[in-house]
């Protein structure tokens, strides 16, 4: 017999740390959801408990959307991310109300030429990347490099990102998403990280002009989402 690779789960820690993970948020942001990253772990077995769990789905690709609905998400209970999500599920997500990071300007672009075939606004996040290592030196995986992905506030990406996306009508930037490898834990990047997104957040108000849009969310982490909303 050919012995078969497997995944033993231990169904009492996993329920621990995700209990573990709510109550952490819950002393400094009491709404909030969790998100689970399809790309970590997509057993179905695993996707449909963390569902059964309020647990939001959190996809890069189409096979993963289309998973995540298998298992019983609604379309708002889906976050989309990732730089190849591929068009054609980008254009569902967006028109099924899914909530949509956008990671790079060919995903503008696309929602440029496509603009008139949305009946109702469409909400979006805006991936964002920063000079971390400024803040840590030494600390993170890219070092002095920019990163590779999302919209980089040094460079003037994420203002021009912003200003496109202002002036079509049907569309408004409601949230932020940011991730960032790094080569320590220590708290220095996590003390970092919402200052540097709290620039972020003031430069959406200064494009949108509308507060109670105003990032809805903030995704702080790859692998479990934890969104802050304001309303």
């Amino acid at each position: 017999m050919i012995a078969t690779p497997y995944y033993n789960i231990d169904l009492s820690k996993l329920q621990k740390n995700l209990a573990s993970l709510c109550a952490a948020f819950e002393t400094l942001w009491p709404n909030f959801q969790i998100g689970y990253s399809y790309k970590t772990n997509n057993l179905p077995w695993l996707v449909k408990w963390m569902h059964e769990q309020g647990v939001m789905a959190e996809v890069v690709s189409e096979p993963e959307y289309e998973l995540a609905t298998y298992v019983g998400n609604q379309p708002n209970n889906i976050i989309l991310n990732g730089p190849h999500k591929g068009l054609s599920n980008l254009l569902l997500a967006l028109k099924n109300g899914s909530i949509v990071n956008l990671d790079s300007f060919a995903e503008i672009d696309f929602i440029e030429e496509n603009i008139k075939s949305f009946t109702h606004d469409i909400k979006v996040g805006l991936r964002i990347n920063f000079d971390l290592e400024h803040e840590c030196p030494g600390e993170t995986i890219p070092g002095e490099e920019p990163g590779r992905f999302g919209f980089n506030l040094e460079n003037g990406d994420f203002d021009k990102a912003l200003n496109r996306l202002s002036h079509l009508q049907k569309v408004k930037v409601v949230g932020l998403h940011g991730h960032h490898s790094t080569r320590t834990k220590s708290l220095r990047i996590f003390n970092s990280e919402p200052t540097l997104k709290s620039k972020a957040c003031l430069k959406c108000l200064y494009f949108t002009k509308i507060i109670s849009d105003l990032c809805r969310y903030l995704e702080y982490f790859s692998y479990l989402y934890a969104i802050n909303q304001t309303e």
